[in-house]
């Protein structure tokens, strides 16, 4: 497949054998989250779900850093608006982050150096995490005397709330090995071997139906809150709509006439 790379204000989008690679490119700014950066997610989200060539998406940082986070002058602005400005604002900032989020295409965090605050809140956004060893965690929101806006829950949900009370009510740094340990990570690899790694894992999902691979994800996010019997009709639902896909056809056929399948995405 042709290469295809599109560039934004703070973002480069590259395309290449059905891998979507997001690059956050603000690096003198150690990739700093904007109101624009937040905006142009959410653009570039629809742009990827509609488009049918991407089955896997790999979120990165350009430069040394994955992102220190967002930007001060936003959190400074906050002393400038009534409550009203002050929640359609940032809730217009978690809106960019949730359909990012809940994009129905895997996605892969690949995480080196700093990611703090709003970074690590963007890289909780991806269904995957793999960081090199000397990368380094944190939500220092509290050391500027503000709380965390952008995603409590999300942490809470992923690493429970002893863990979320360590992170978030003393604002400290923690390393690779900790942030794996608290179950941020799905893996801490040598900083010379991440991009192998990441890559690798990013192809096993080249090899996959990608909307069986999309349903599934969808149902994991609808089941969380759902009643058991709920989500089993979810599943049956959603099951529902493949059945004449025709990837599944050629899932079956090719169990049945044992050679490997070859998926287009359909």
């Amino acid at each position: 497949m042709k290469i295809k790379v599109s560039e934004f204000q703070n973002w480069i989008l590259t395309i290449e054998n059905h891998i979507a690679t997001l690059t956050l490119n603000r690096p003198t700014l150690m990739n700093r989250v904007s109101a624009e950066t937040f905006y142009e997610l959410r653009n570039i989200t629809a742009q990827l779900r509609e488009n049918t060539d991407v089955w896997i998406i790999i979120l990165h940082g350009a430069g040394k850093h994955f992102s220190v986070g967002v930007d001060i002058t936003l959190v400074k602005s906050i002393i400038e608006q009534d409550k009203t400005e002050f929640r359609d604002r940032w809730q217009s900032f978690q809106a960019c982050l949730n359909e990012f989020e809940y994009l129905e295409k895997p996605t892969i965090a690949k995480i080196n150096g700093y990611c703090l605050g709003g970074g690590l809140m963007l890289a909780l956004c991806c269904d995957f995490r793999i960081a090199s060893d000397t990368a380094v965690f944190g939500v220092p929101a509290v050391n500027l005397g503000v709380a965390v806006i952008i995603g409590t829950h999300r942490i809470t949900r992923l690493v429970g709330m002893a863990a979320s009370k360590e992170l978030l009510l003393r604002g400290e740094k923690i390393d690779a090995k900790t942030a794996r340990r608290y179950g941020l990570l799905h893996d801490v690899v040598p900083q010379a071997k991440l991009d192998e790694t990441v890559d690798k894992f990013a192809r096993k999902f080249c090899r996959l139906p990608p909307r069986s691979v999309g349903v599934i994800k969808q149902t994991i996010h609808a089941s969380f809150d759902l009643h058991p019997e709920e989500s089993q009709c979810f599943e049956l639902d959603a099951q529902a709509g493949l059945i004449h896909s025709p990837d599944f056809e050629e899932s079956i056929t090719s169990f049945f006439e044992k050679r490997h399948p070859k998926f287009i995405g359909k």
